[in-house]
């Protein structure tokens, strides 16, 4: 006997609603700080407006930092259709980061191989990183909130250690920086790199993933409604364990 469910539908109106709604709370908390600040939030928004996207130096810098911002946005979405929230986003990340940089720094290969390596490492070490958390979430009930956000300092020091320590540079003698990798992900213009078309596909496939897959239907029921998953048949501990192992991976790859 083959079960069907239906997930609850918010009308369309409704979310657009309520994101207008969350974006002028936030133009007037940015007000009030402003105003606080004795500064005019009209002045500040044409300084933010002409500072990135008026010169060349602004839109290099917010393609790069587009690059990040994607994959760690990606990570907690993902975490969120499985109503996970993983608020480790930041640790993960700079594991994969530390990762990436262990392979770029010590595999004696050219950058053909080196990059697709280190971008390997980066999931794996992010994942590992989730790992913990999502199996205390999905097996023993621990709130994933508390487990990952803890992990994000551990990250930091670590990351912190060793580019102060074992991985410092002894050539130019910089400070908190790691010797120069010399395998680069190729450049499109200036400083701009092909991670963030990279990280833009990414995204891009996961959205159709999670929108039209089983996959993503069975992590959305998880989140939703775990009893009525179970009753569909549903595994939603493996399903809730996978969701924050992925969602690091993602970080990690950012990183």
């Amino acid at each position: 006997m083959t079960c069907h469910i239906r997930l609850s539908v918010v009308p369309k109106r409704r979310i657009f609603v309520g994101r207008a709604l969350a974006l002028l709370f936030v133009f007037v908390v940015l007000m009030l700080v402003l105003a606080v600040l004795g500064l005019r939030l009209g002045m500040v928004a044409t300084l933010v407006v002409t500072s990135t996207f008026g010169t060349a130096f602004g839109l290099e810098n917010l393609a790069l930092y587009m690059t990040p911002l994607l994959m760690t946005g990606a990570a907690v979405w993902l975490a969120l259709r499985a109503g996970l929230w993983n608020i480790g986003a930041e640790g993960q990340f700079l594991a994969g980061a530390a990762a990436a940089a262990a392979a770029g720094l010590f595999l004696p290969f050219p950058a053909l191989v080196t990059l697709p390596l280190a971008a390997c490492a980066g999931m794996i070490a992010g994942a590992c990183w989730s790992a913990v958390p999502a199996a205390g979430r999905a097996w023993l009930g621990v709130s994933e909130i508390i487990t990952t956000l803890l992990l994000n300092f551990i990250a930091s020091y670590l990351v912190y250690y060793l580019v102060t320590g074992p991985w410092a540079d002894r050539i130019t003698g910089a400070q908190v920086s790691t010797e120069r990798i010399q395998a680069v992900i190729p450049v499109i213009y200036g400083a701009v790199h092909w991670g963030g078309p990279i990280a833009l596909a990414f995204v891009m496939a996961l959205g159709l993933m999670l929108g039209r897959s089983r996959f993503g239907y069975e992590l959305t029921l998880s989140g939703a409604n775990p009893q009525a998953a179970h009753y569909a048949g549903v595994s939603v501990a493996p399903r809730l364990f996978l969701a924050l192992l992925c969602s690091g991976a993602l970080a990690g790859l950012g990183g």
